[in-house]
């Protein structure tokens, strides 16, 4: 597989205090990714605007995990396929907005 084109991870969604929005930023590089939206958006769309910034600031996490979960494919080295898991659910819940 070639080498990633975009910016290496880890990204982080940051909200905004002086207005309503928030950003996808890199660390080292600053933000990739910004949306501002009204205060009166209606439901489910406001719910889902953050959401989706979850699910786009854990891109990086979810293909590491997934090339985790590809080179342990068929292991039997318990540790990396542990390790592997591990990784899969930390970046699924990064995506889901529910990281630690």
């Amino acid at each position: 597989m070639s080498e990633p084109k975009f910016t290496p991870g880890p990204w982080h969604v940051t909200r905004y205090s002086n207005y309503i929005g928030f950003s996808i930023f890199a660390e080292l590089r600053g933000c990739i990714a910004e949306r501002w939206y009204d205060s009166k958006q209606d439901e489910p769309y406001a719910s889902q605007l953050v959401a989706n910034a979850h699910l786009i600031a854990a891109a990086p996490d979810l293909l590491a995990a997934c090339f985790g979960m590809l080179a342990t494919w068929g292991s039997q080295d318990e540790d990396a396929i542990i390790a592997a898991r591990d990784a899969a659910r930390a970046a699924v819940e990064k995506a889901m907005g529910e990281a630690k």
